[in-house]
């Protein structure tokens, strides 16, 4: 009996009888266990969207706000109220600094090239300490580096939505 309650752990008997190779069912549920654990674990760990903009320091009054550049094809993914993480080389990191859009300016603007973009209105959000360190290194007109958050998602979701749109692109005839 002992040995029968073995064989049935260990073995197949479904894959034994049809001739194919033995294949251990403590591997397959070690292997279901760790794919089930990723898709949890997926599901629960945010990622921010965020979109790579350049932006300059304007002084207005005491303070510094950032005046940034959207191109036409993000204007639609930025809006008020969202968060920014902004960057100035060799002064701040990324997650030094942070800040908020005040407003857009619907009003085009173009470059030298003749494209299109639109303005954007940062206020940077700061502790006194933190003004007292880095207030005094800032000048108005440095460049600066945007991060504007766009939307969170989860990983299962980024996955997901990328074997889905790869899927959708490779049965897309023309």
């Amino acid at each position: 009996m002992r040995n029968k309650r073995y064989k049935f752990l260990t073995e197949s008997v479904l894959f034994e009888e049809s001739g194919l190779p033995r294949i251990n069912i403590f591997i397959i549920c070690v292997v279901a266990a760790i794919v089930v654990m990723f898709l949890v674990w997926a599901n629960f760990v945010i990622m921010e969207d965020t979109i790579q903009l350049k932006g300059v320091l304007n002084q207005e009054d005491s303070s510094f706000r950032v005046l940034g550049q959207v191109t036409t094809s993000n204007v639609a993914l930025v809006h008020e109220d969202a968060e920014v993480f902004i960057s100035i080389p060799g002064i701040t990191g990324r997650k030094d600094m942070h800040g908020e859009i005040v407003n857009i300016i619907n009003e085009p603007q173009y470059d030298q090239d003749n494209r299109v973009y639109y303005l954007i209105n940062i206020k940077i959000n700061m502790t006194n300490s933190e003004k007292e360190t880095i207030y005094t290194q800032l000048l108005e007109g440095m460049e600066c580096n945007l991060e504007v958050v766009s939307g969170t998602r989860t990983m299962l979701q980024y996955l997901l939505g990328n074997l889905y749109d790869t899927g959708r692109s490779t049965f897309n005839f023309k």
